[in-house]
């Protein structure tokens, strides 16, 4: 309960009880006073309870960015360390078969473009010509 609650809260309270004063003394003013301070205190303690809903929210935002950044991190280092790996392992052949190496390297990027480009069939729509 943030204070701005609470404060809302007495400031209510207060008032109907400053009110309630104000009637049973027949005294306009005093529960004029009485209801204005009343209509302010639930103000004051409706945006309390929505400037906590507001900070909870923001808590629950900032944790979740920082988990994406942690699984973030963690994806990079995991593909960073993979490729590494595979580095170490592809560097003799290339060193000993440079031509081979080139077109081993080729076919896959022909492949891989074939695969990516290929994107199931292709409609060709014909507009017929305007009749007279």
């Amino acid at each position: 309960m943030s204070e701005k609650e609470v404060l809302g809260g007495l400031q209510e309270g207060f008032g109907r009880a400053e009110r309630r004063v104000g009637e049973s003394l027949n005294d306009p003013g005093l529960q004029g006073r009485g209801a204005v301070n009343q209509v302010k205190g639930s103000a004051r303690r409706a945006v309390g309870k929505a400037q906590t809903k507001l900070d909870g929210f923001a808590e629950q935002v900032a944790d979740r960015v920082s988990k994406v950044g942690e699984q973030t991190r963690a994806v990079y280092d995991r593909t960073s360390r993979q490729a590494r790996e595979v580095a170490q392992r592809v560097e003799p052949m290339v060193h000993e078969r440079p031509y081979s190496s080139l077109g081993v390297a080729l076919a896959t990027g022909v492949i891989l473009g074939l695969l990516l480009n290929s994107r199931g069939p292709k409609i060709i729509y014909v507009k017929p010509p305007p009749q007279l």
